[in-house]
């Protein structure tokens, strides 16, 4: 993340100031998975089903995992949206 407040939109500028400041890195990650364990999960709404997913890669130790929502009655043809980040 940039440690130059006029890179933000000017909009998040004031909560990004407030913000703690925290670096990424192999040292911490296992400190962010950690914390990420201890949320919680929202209860999907009763009419989406959501899917797990895993795709295997060629190394053992990488591997791709996808969320799937679907309506739980989907009506063809139904529209989906891919996004990577």
């Amino acid at each position: 993340m940039t440690t130059d407040p006029t890179q933000i939109h000017p909009q998040l500028q004031e909560i990004a100031q407030k913000t703690p400041k925290f670096n990424f890195s192999k040292r911490n990650r296992w400190f962010m998975n950690l914390m990420f364990s201890f949320m919680r999960t929202p209860k999907p709404p009763a009419d989406v089903r959501i899917q797990n997913l895993t795709i295997k890669r060629p190394s053992p130790k990488t591997k791709l995992r996808l969320r799937l929502y679907q309506p739980a009655a989907p009506v063809l043809p139904t529209p989906y949206y891919l996004y990577f980040s």
